[in-house]
């Protein structure tokens, strides 16, 4: 596959990041890349083509279009119009896969016209900023305009994922969010704190046991440096203590922001350091890293700072908002130098600062975001699609007496799956199936009127109560290569549902994909009952088989038909909430591969089961299971 990354400046920042570690993977992984970047103006301009050609990249490979900026600039804008047009004639990439918003709006058209597929990575929408309102109008109707030239469009944070819904710039199969991934292996890089502490106070010459706060972030509007300088003066006049600002990262607000400092005579405790290449590497030196940004995609800095054990504080903006919910970080709402400076003043006197564990979620991993994004990538080139995929999909929603709640599931079902799985509905691969048991509402009438809205819907009926009847049932005469279930309240996050078809659709080669309430990186929000039952009940299981899965009972699993009919007549007897269990533990005995994943999950249900009952229910189970595999062990030796 041939494919052009353009991106509008190729300064150090974020998206430039992002290019760069895509670029480096994709061609890791066989593939023919090239990277074209706007005009280089200075030194600083040049720094992903330095990283590229440091990575052994070609000149052949690299192209700069002198008209591509910024600015709007009407003539300039025509100039390099035509220059990508003639870019990806010459080339004919496969995928066109442009960054930033002036690329993403001028190389949409030129690249579509010259005849290639157009991918579009949003590092934050543009009139999420602060613009006059003529400007917002200007920009979005650009966008709006531009993305019916695209195949794919794709966000690095739900914030942008809902902004494009919002103005109609993503619509069908557009908006696929997919975050921005860090390697975890540059922790090798990372200096000590000590080392790199003796660096940072070489430069800034501070007084005995300094408190350093540090920023990594280019010296632009967005990025909300003038409200740090104005909640470090404050910091100081409160007298609490006097802290030391370092911030790395340069940009066309130097000299603006120099005379701020000045002005509020912080000169000698606040620093405007420059471009520092791989800044990361000082991170332990800062005893609070501050991201005081108006808007944001989903910034590296948080991620590397994670890496580091450095504790955070930033804006409530974009994707940062997420990243909150899976790393610790305080927020702090954005273009506030007074609450900033509180929020500075709280974590320095350790009474909100925590640690981060120094581990991120898979998510937010080089890994993910790579395969993620080939699978995009696949599918664009793949479409539309005759016989497109080797693997078809069954998903499973058991029902017993939930006529409240499933049209409302199968809406929000549907919703998810066409804005992001349409290929697979559109070629057949993909059905839903709503395995109704011991119902006695109307939970077949509600399910049977959605199937006009859903044409891939299809449900089947089992008169005795019991989910492990029902998948059994449903699973036994099915077809599909991939049978999934999830429970009908959808608790659990759609994108956890969208994770499991990518790990089959990725050829990762697991039999099994279970969603896991206990690894690293899940987001679980249950009642406190809950959350002990669930834990006794995973740490008996691994007392009883010493197995490898770290979540038996999370409502949200998935097998392939190959492994379901291997252990199929083990699971015949295990027609209620133990099927899960014991589906497990049998494939596990079977050899086959299981992979568990982060999960996102809200449950507020009221249990309808009853406690000491469905405890006795489960210890029962557990216990003859491990008896008859004892027994079976026992008899073959």
């Amino acid at each position: 596959m041939r494919i052009l990354y353009i991106i509008t400046q190729g300064e150090c920042g974020g998206a430039q990041k992002h290019v760069f570690d895509i670029a480096l993977f994709m061609r890791k992984n066989g593939h023919q890349v090239f990277v074209a970047t706007g005009r280089q103006g200075s030194s600083q301009d040049s720094w992903l083509f330095d990283s590229l050609k440091e990575a052994q990249f070609k000149d052949s490979q690299l192209f700069i279009l002198e008209d591509l900026q910024r600015e709007i600039i009407i003539q300039k804008d025509i100039k390099s119009f035509y220059s990508i047009y003639h870019l990806v004639r010459t080339l004919k990439p496969h995928i066109v896969h442009v960054h930033s918003t002036k690329a993403g709006i001028v190389a949409s058209v030129a690249a579509r016209l010259a005849g290639s597929h157009i991918v579009y990575t949003v590092h934050g929408f543009v009139f999420s900023e602060s613009l006059s309102l003529i400007k917002k109008i200007v920009f979005i109707t650009a966008e709006f305009i531009t993305s019916f030239f695209r195949s794919q469009t794709i966000v690095v944070s739900d914030y942008d994922l809902q902004q494009g819904k919002k103005y109609k710039i993503l619509r069908g199969e557009g908006g696929v969010l997919i975050y921005n991934g860090l390697d975890e292996s540059i922790t090798k890089n990372i200096l000590d704190r000590e080392s790199a502490r003796n660096i940072i106070c070489s430069k800034i010459n501070p007084s005995e046991n300094p408190v350093i706060i540090g920023v990594i972030a280019n010296l632009y509007r967005t990025k909300g440096i003038e409200y740090l300088i104005e909640a470090a003066k404050k910091i100081h006049l409160s007298g609490k203590f006097i802290p030391y600002f370092f911030v790395i990262g340069d940009g066309e607000l130097r000299q603006e922001l120099e005379e701020k400092i000045t002005n509020y005579n912080l000169s000698r405790y606040f620093f405007l350091a420059g471009t520092i290449p791989q800044a990361y590497r000082f991170l332990k030196a800062f005893d609070l890293v501050v991201l005081p940004s108006t808007k944001e995609g989903l910034p590296y800095i948080l991620l590397e700072a994670t890496l580091a054990h450095v504790p955070l504080l930033a804006t409530r903006v974009g994707g940062v908002m997420e990243l909150a919910k899976n790393i610790p970080i305080s927020l702090v709402e954005p273009a506030n130098s007074e609450a900033l400076a509180q929020e500075i003043i709280l974590n320095i006197s350790s009474i909100k600062t925590s640690r981060n564990k120094g581990k991120l979620p898979a998510k937010f991993t080089t890994e993910h975001m790579i395969k993620s994004l080939s699978f995009e990538y696949e599918q664009i080139l793949k479409y539309p699609l005759e016989n497109p995929i080797c693997k078809s999909f069954l998903l499973t929603l058991p029902a017993f007496n939930e006529e409240k709640i499933i049209g409302e599931t199968l809406l929000k079902l549907h919703r998810y799956l066409i804005t992001n799985f349409n290929n697979l509905i559109h070629a057949k691969c993909l059905k839903c199936c709503v395995a109704i048991n011991g119902t006695t509402d109307k939970t077949e009438q509600i399910v049977a009127s959605m199937i006009p809205v859903m044409p891939y819907l299809t449900y089947t009926i089992t008169k005795e109560r019991g989910r492990g009847r029902a998948l059994f049932n449903t699973w036994r005469n099915a077809e599909e290569d991939v049978f999934l279930y999830a429970d009908s309240d959808l608790a659990y996050d759609l994108s956890d549902i969208g994770s499991m078809l990518k790990s089959y659709l990725l050829n990762e080669n697991y039999d099994l994909v279970v969603a896991s309430r206990r690894i690293v990186g899940s987001h679980v929000e249950r009642h406190c009952l809950r959350k002990i039952l669930t834990e006794g009940y995973n740490i008996l299981i691994k007392v009883l088989f010493w197995n490898s899965f770290t979540d038996a009972q999370a409502g949200c699993k998935s097998i392939t038909q190959n492994a379901f009919s291997s252990i199929s007549n083990k699971l015949y007897n295990h027609s209620g909430w133990f099927f899960d269990t014991a589906m497990l533990l049998y494939a596990e005995k079977n050899n086959r591969k299981i992979k568990d994943i982060t999960i996102s999950c809200v449950d507020n249900r009221k249990w309808r089961l009853k406690i000491i009952k469905t405890v006795i229910y489960f210890l029962k189970n557990l216990f003859f299971l491990r008896v008859k595999t004892f027994l079976s062990e026992w008899h073959r030796k």
